[in-house]
């Protein structure tokens, strides 16, 4: 692992009594055509007391070389350069070398509204939450067919300062870079994200907020996303490999409300989580990946009958309907009773 530090004759210099407010993680692996974006909407930031941790996990177009040129402009920005691991371990590290009390996240390929920290941080301090979360400007460079519904799924469901429950968690979108958490929660939790798999925002989000109290829904779209063909979500949609993530990453919800010992409390919750990325890992399967996915869920359940016996009858119904029955004339019939909704 390499640590590129900042030029010593840089304009903005940490010292003991300015630490930064805020640690904003980038993870990059091959994302240089976007990263000058990406970088210039942080250093652009009207909370100026930030910074940067930009994790290169191992890029081999130009990415090292322009975040290697920023960290010559901007002290704030750090570099750290490893061996490719995946993305987990790309944020990992940068969890690891944050300072800040207060963390938030950018992907390379993003970028931020210039006030989006300062807001954040603000909403976060003024009404004493545990997270704040922001609404999305969703820019599509994709096909109509594989935009599937992510601006409603991005379309914040709640307004203003909300207790965090079960429908708050199930109705509260998974991506870490609309957010702004604690590091003192994730420091105590020892929350992180798992290695080598996909959609582990979705693990860490849901890791921090069962163990946190409140959450505030800011309608202000302060993160642009870019949806493009090249994007994690876009090459699932497109049956890519690492779609039986979704059921891994819930097993791993599992875990981590077991050392929490949150799973009782939180049954109800799990298992409809459960049901959610079981739908969407049969959805993006197919062939032998399809089978073995049925086969994983159904092994799954099986082990922890006790538990999800305590769940709904109806969360119970559907989860054992999709993993015995046939999916596509299951799903045909549960998308037109939820478009009738």
């Amino acid at each position: 692992m390499e640590d590129i530090g900042p030029a010593a004759t840089d304009h903005w210099q940490e010292t003991a009594d300015n630490q930064p407010i805020v640690s904003v993680i980038v993870p990059n692996y091959n994302a240089a055509q976007f990263l000058p974006t990406c970088l210039d909407s942080l250093r652009a930031q009207t909370l100026e007391n930030i910074e940067i941790i930009c994790v290169d996990d191992g890029s081999t177009d130009d990415s090292l070389d322009i975040l290697k040129q920023y960290a010559q402009l901007d002290s704030r920005i750090k570099v750290i350069a490893q061996a490719n691991q995946g993305q987990s371990a790309a944020r990992n590290t940068a969890l690891e070398n944050a300072k800040a009390p207060y963390i938030m996240n950018c992907d390379s390929d993003d970028w931020f509204d210039l006030d989006m920290c300062r807001l954040m941080v603000e909403t976060l301090e003024r009404e004493q939450v545990d997270m704040v979360i922001c609404a999305t400007n969703v820019i599509m460079q994709v096909p109509e067919d594989l935009q599937d519904g992510m601006k409603e799924y991005l379309r914040l469901k709640h307004s203003g300062k909300q207790l965090i429950d079960q429908g708050i968690m199930l109705s509260t979108n998974v991506f870490v870079w609309n957010k702004i958490f604690k590091r003192s929660i994730i420091n105590e939790h020892q929350i992180s994200y798992p290695i080598g798999l996909l959609y582990e925002d979705a693990y860490f989000c849901d890791a921090y907020l069962v163990v946190s109290d409140s959450i505030y829904y800011l309608d202000v779209a302060l993160y642009n996303y870019l949806r493009h063909e090249t994007s994690v979500m876009s090459l699932t949609y497109q049956k890519a490999t690492h779609t039986t993530d979704h059921l891994l990453i819930v097993m791993k919800t599992w875990e981590n409300l077991e050392k929490e010992g949150l799973l009782e409390s939180h049954c109800e919750f799990f298992w409809r989580r459960f049901f959610e990325y079981l739908i969407l890992t049969l959805r993006f399967t197919q062939g032998t990946e399809h089978r073995n996915a049925k086969t994983l869920a159904k092994t799954f359940v099986r082990q922890n009958q006790k538990s999800l016996a305590q769940a709904s009858i109806k969360t119970r119904a559907k989860i054992n309907l999709f993993i015995y029955g046939n999916f596509k004339m299951l799903s045909a019939v549960h998308g037109f009773f939820k478009n009738l909704r």
